[in-house]
This record gives C-alpha cells, sequence and structure tokens, in this order.
C-alpha cells in the first residue's frame, strides 16, 4: 500500500508539508486576507465603526423582542460607517449567516447572497 506522502507520488500536494489540507487552509486563509481589505488594499476591519461598540450588539440571540431592538441598533451603526459596503462583500463572499454585517441582518443577506450567488451562475454558462 502506498501513502499519498510516498516519495513515488507525483501530485504538489503530496510535496508540501501537510498535503492537501494545508494547501485548502492557505487558499482559504489567502482569500480571507484580500476579502477582508476594501478596494484600495486597506484592511477594513480597522475603520469599521463596530470596533467601538460590542459585538453581542452585531450578534442577537433570536430573532424577535430585544432581538429585534439589537438589529436595529446595530444597524444604526452601520449605517454611519466607512466601510459597510466592505464588510457586507466580506459576509456575502465568505457565507457570514449569523449577525448584522454591512447594516444587513441575517434575513436579508440571504436573500442578497441568493441572488449574487444566481448572477455569479448566469455569468458563468454565458462566458
Amino acid at each position: 500500500m502506498v501513502s499519498r506522502n510516498d516519495a513515488s507520488s507525483s501530485g504538489a500536494a503530496d510535496r508540501v508539508p501537510g498535503g492537501r489540507a494545508a494547501i485548502d487552509k492557505r487558499v482559504a486563509m489567502d482569500m480571507m486576507s484580500v476579502l477582508a481589505t476594501d478596494a484600495d488594499g486597506n484592511p477594513w476591519r480597522d475603520r469599521a465603526a463596530c470596533q467601538a461598540a460590542s459585538a453581542e450588539l452585531f450578534f442577537p440571540i433570536g430573532r424577535t423582542g430585544d432581538a429585534v431592538e439589537h438589529i436595529e441598533a446595530a444597524k444604526a451603526v452601520c449605517r454611519t460607517c466607512p466601510v459597510r459596503e466592505a464588510c457586507l462583500r466580506f459576509a456575502i463572499e465568505t457565507n457570514q449567516e449569523a449577525g448584522v454585517w454591512g447594516g444587513t441582518s441575517e434575513e436579508e443577506r440571504d436573500r442578497i447572497r441568493r441572488a449574487w450567488l444566481a448572477r455569479r451562475r448566469r455569468t458563468r454558462i454565458s462566458a
């Protein structure tokens, strides 16, 4: 039986410490660092208005009662944020399902993401 890391293997993943999983993790980390920058290549999180607010405000428990008030308060912070678009882009492209991101609730972001994915599929099909 030949292991994946056997010297006779010819795949690039076999020559990297950690194999395929290490490559996949590095690619994911590179993608996250690209998405964590704005259009000018600057880290947007450092300038986010939410830095001065409690994280709990942006990740309420539930969708009714007090959670509705937290969501609206979080969205109010987002409306003042200079990096709102970069934040929303990050959330859509990395499928952030929980919390308020870029001034959108979980339900709003789900609709936006489904439309974004449909556009991507149409673009790939027509290309």
